[in-house]
């Protein structure tokens, strides 16, 4: 869990590889105005508590805020996130200031086919799948910087992350499996 900044609360969700700390340039950019609490997935999934991880997310959203001293904040979810951040506004719309998705998906969406391998076998999937992500990653990188070296050098930063705090195939999978259960 971080909590970091002043100003009006934020409680940030990361995307589908469930680590805070790959949101760490938008923490630190949001913390300049707000006070910025987020948490990885897999530690808050981690508890034995009943239900799905997405029960257990809510709980631990709960109990962050009450940690935090605050009746609520507004709730960004990021990506997958964007869908934990929706179920909790929709179960919890008292502890809620507003809701910010951003590159949510759609209520609509399903998985592609290749998408469907990747969750039954996300370990042999693992190489295609971050293969995968770098494409889709690569044009918001050379949106985001106007030169190739301050490009380079965020990639090299965003990579360091990926290394240092890696993600789990096994729980992404998981926790997608459980997402498509919510919506059958």
């Amino acid at each position: 869990m971080i909590d970091k900044g002043r100003g009006s609360p934020i409680i940030l969700i990361p995307g589908i590889q469930g680590r805070w700390e790959w949101m760490l340039p938008a923490i630190e950019a949001l913390s300049v105005s707000h006070r910025v609490l987020s948490f990885s997935l897999g530690e808050a999934d981690a508890g034995t508590g009943p239900g799905t991880s997405f029960d257990r997310w809510q709980a631990h959203i709960d109990r962050e805020l009450d940690r935090a001293a605050l009746p609520s904040a507004a709730i960004v979810g990021v990506s997958f996130g964007g869908v934990i951040a929706a179920r909790y506004a929709a179960r919890r719309p008292q502890r809620v200031n507003s809701l910010v998705l951003v590159s949510a998906p759609s209520p609509r969406w399903t998985l592609s086919r290749q998408q469907t391998t990747y969750v039954r076998h996300p370990l042999w999937s693992a190489p295609a799948f971050a293969l995968a992500s770098c494409r889709r990653l690569m044009p918001e990188i050379v949106t985001s910087h106007s030169t190739w070296p301050a490009r380079l050098a965020f990639l090299m930063r965003y990579v360091g992350r990926v290394i240092r705090f890696p993600a789990s195939p096994s729980s992404m999978a998981t926790w997608v499996r459980q997402w498509m259960a919510l919506n059958a």
